[in-house]
């Protein structure tokens, strides 16, 4: 499973990229979001979290954001969607 979160994970970090927002990982105490600052769309991870809450929390982030209606490849959003229906189906 961790193999499959981080393939996941980073094929969503490029999609997110692709839509112009930045995403830092960061060590520290802290909620992991999203904010903007000069112009620039950033998106905070702590570093220290499994690449299974990494995605789960990109995904909150793309789903708060409405960035997959946003997203111009039907491929890409295609996987957005699929991957947040298997964490709503996981999470029930």
């Amino acid at each position: 499973m961790k193999k499959k979160a981080h393939e996941a994970l980073k094929q969503l970090e490029h999609i997110v990229r692709q839509a112009g927002y930045t995403i830092r990982y960061e060590k520290g105490h802290f909620q992991s979001g999203w904010c903007r600052v000069k112009d620039r769309n950033i998106i905070l991870i702590n570093r220290f979290y499994p690449p299974e809450v990494r995605l789960q929390i990109l995904l909150n982030i793309i789903d708060t954001l409405g960035l997959t209606s946003k997203i111009t490849n039907t491929s890409d959003r295609d996987f957005i969607r699929s991957l947040q229906r298997r964490e709503k189906s996981s999470s029930t």
